[in-house]
């Protein structure tokens, strides 16, 4: 059956209303190119999760022998979640075998040729155990999200994986960690000092290269004014003090960057378990990393007066002002002891004046209770109140006051 000339104009017309005019295809094309973002240069994917059965399937119907062409068997292996993939003749007669490229090599370390494939020596694992590291999880964490994805080794992960590779860029990850703080550092001390020559001469002093490194008189050593705080990984409510590890910071003034850094821990794994297996023999020499014992509220003014002592002898480095916690310990422990105190001052001197914060006798003047451990050859710093600590603490005494105001009003 014909169409009729009416029809076939309705055809024409619907397709010239429907089809874009060479005007609208390049003012569209025009905008879409400056819509489009810029190419940020992001290399592609490295790496992306495929079904094993489907995968090894196509592979098994696409594939054939080169020597014989007979079926080819695929199998696919695995050294923690790094795999490749092995190609083996079915046929017995003739034994032709392909390994595929071994996944992506990692340079925490070199190599060796014992033919025993380690996890530590492909990137994949270290960057999956390093990722989880960064997000604050741990080995059962690790372990998770290898089951839920339905990767391989999830529970080997959890048990031994996780801990060796840990245990292996641990060394890595605090080697970075003291050339990216002694670059802060140096930073620090560069906008704390107004004489360029003195500048140079410290930081040719702490050059660990230079063996000859220049004498630089502690009077003229940088005097930086810093900022410090502690942390704990434990959750607390501020009045349990049982976190087994904890770690301080010590941030520059002028940077805001963070200039030292210390861990406290009560724990050590390697010990715990070793001694739970053997209770009668000695631990053998690992990298302990257990270093404080008693409470943990004392590792603040612990690790700050550590601090306080490292920058002056390791760094040549002098701490001006301090700003921390008023209501801690710290300032009682990073100052020097009574003796020290005199001993370092002009004859005649009189101990420092300080209000009596409890008892009877409430804001009386008494000298200064004699808790000091800095050591004498160390510069005594000056303190300074942290305004976000004292802002906190205000608020919690108006709210115990509120609450005390309402418990009297309703009696």
């Amino acid at each position: 059956m014909e169409k009729s000339s009416s029809d076939e104009d309705e055809d024409v017309g619907s397709d010239e209303e429907y089809a874009p005019s060479s005007s609208d295809t390049d003012d569209s094309e025009t905008e879409a190119d400056d819509l489009a973002p810029e190419n940020t240069g992001k290399p592609p994917a490295t790496r992306v999760i495929l079904e094993v059965d489907s995968l090894t399937n196509m592979i098994y119907k696409l594939s054939k022998c080169p020597d014989c062409n007979g079926p080819i068997d695929v199998d696919i292996k695995t050294t923690c979640i790094a795999s490749h993939v092995k190609a083996a003749c079915l046929n017995v007669e003739c034994g032709y075998i392909l390994h595929s490229d071994p996944p992506a090599p990692t340079t925490m370390h070199e190599k060796s040729n014992d033919n025993y494939h380690r996890t530590t020596d492909y990137a994949v694992n270290v960057l999956y155990v390093l990722g989880m590291m960064c997000n604050g999880n741990g080995c059962s964490e690790a372990a998770k999200m290898l089951g839920l994805l339905g990767l391989s080794n999830d529970t080997t992960m959890e048990g031994r994986s996780f801990h060796i590779i840990e245990e292996r860029i641990g060394r890595i990850i605090r080697e970075l960690t003291d050339e990216t703080l002694l670059e802060n550092l140096i930073e620090e001390a560069r906008l704390s000092m107004e004489n360029q020559s003195d500048f140079d001469t410290w930081k040719r002093s702490i050059d660990p290269t230079i063996a000859t490194a220049p004498f630089l008189p502690k009077e003229r050593y940088p005097r930086i004014n810093c900022c410090s705080d502690m942390a704990w990984q434990q959750k607390g409510s501020g009045h349990t003090h049982n976190s087994p590890s904890g770690h301080s910071l010590m941030f520059g003034h002028h940077t805001r960057k963070p200039l030292v850094y210390q861990v406290k821990s009560k724990l050590c794994n390697y010990c715990s378990a070793f001694k739970k297996r053997n209770p009668n023999v000695d631990v053998p020499p690992h990298d302990c990393c257990k270093n404080h014992d008693g409470s943990s509220n004392q590792m603040e003014p612990d690790s700050c007066l550590e601090l306080i002592v490292s920058l002056c002898d390791k760094f040549e480095c002098v701490v001006n002002l301090l700003c921390c916690d008023d209501d801690s310990s710290v300032r009682a422990h990073c100052r020097w002891s009574n003796e020290v105190f005199l001993a370092n001052n002009p004859p005649g001197t009189k101990l420092p004046l300080v209000k009596k914060k409890v008892g009877k006798n409430k804001g009386e003047l008494q000298e200064r209770p004699d808790k000091g451990k800095l050591p004498q050859q160390t510069p005594e710093p000056f303190f300074v109140a942290d305004p976000n600590h004292r802002r906190k603490q205000l608020t919690g005494e108006l709210i115990a006051w509120q609450k005390r105001k309402w418990i009297r009003s309703s009696q």
